[in-house]
């Protein structure tokens, strides 16, 4: 018995797993060459899973999530998923599959925002300026659920003008879709009433998707 068929077992125990105990996802695949297009479009939708959710990786009824921990485990039958995948119930509850780990659990992040990221178009001309004016940004993703935290620190802005405060630290989780790219100086603008502006510091592209640390200073 080799891993190609252990894998097999594997996938159909945890789709039986899922159709007890689980509920109904549609899995939607986003392309990133269409930018203008939000992930969760119909034009996306691959398949219908049934798909059970648990905070711990070897599926025990122990614990609930905690609130900051926005990695879950589905038992799925994985062959209907890729890593970059999002999974929406009828409830409106999104997650997106993280890397396929071989005979395990499929690792989720659970999503609670949505975000649009944008990038500044390279500035042209004696007087151009580079920074990152709302009117000369173009849109890298449109609408993708993520994961967003605060971090417990803090950066005090550069100008100190009196009555700032610090420019506050998010750590925001995205798939890593093919041909998808986050870069330093980006801009993520969520989906809140007061929608929350954050630009990027750093970006890291992982087998479980894209971590990146963000400052936010305000709407």
């Amino acid at each position: 018995m080799d891993q190609a068929l252990l894998q097999a077992k594997a996938d159909y125990g945890y789709g039986k797993a899922a159709g007890f105990l689980g509920q109904g996802v549609s899995v939607y695949r986003p392309s990133a060459s269409q930018a203008a297009v939000a992930a969760l479009d119909a034009r996306y939708a691959v398949a219908r899973a049934t798909a059970w959710f648990n905070p711990d990786a070897n599926l025990r009824l122990a614990k609930p999530a905690p609130a900051t921990n926005a990695v879950v485990y589905a038992a799925i039958d994985r062959t209907l998923v890729q890593a970059g995948d999002y999974l929406l119930d009828t409830g409106g509850n999104t997650w997106f599959v993280g890397s396929l780990q071989p005979l395990m659990a499929t690792p989720c992040v659970r999503c609670n925002r949505v975000f649009t990221v944008t990038r500044s178009v390279p500035a042209t001309g004696a007087d151009a300026y580079g920074g990152n004016a709302p009117a000369d940004m173009t849109t890298v993703l449109t609408a993708w659920p993520g994961f967003v935290t605060a971090k417990p620190r803090g950066v005090s802005p550069e100008e100190k003008v009196p009555g700032d405060t610090k420019l506050n630290v998010v750590i925001i989780s995205l798939p890593v879709t093919a041909g998808a790219q986050i870069v330093p100086n980006d801009v993520l603008v969520d989906d809140q009433a007061d929608p929350m502006r954050c630009t990027v510091s750093l970006a890291v592209a992982t087998d479980w998707g894209w971590t990146v640390e963000a400052y936010y200073a305000g709407a």
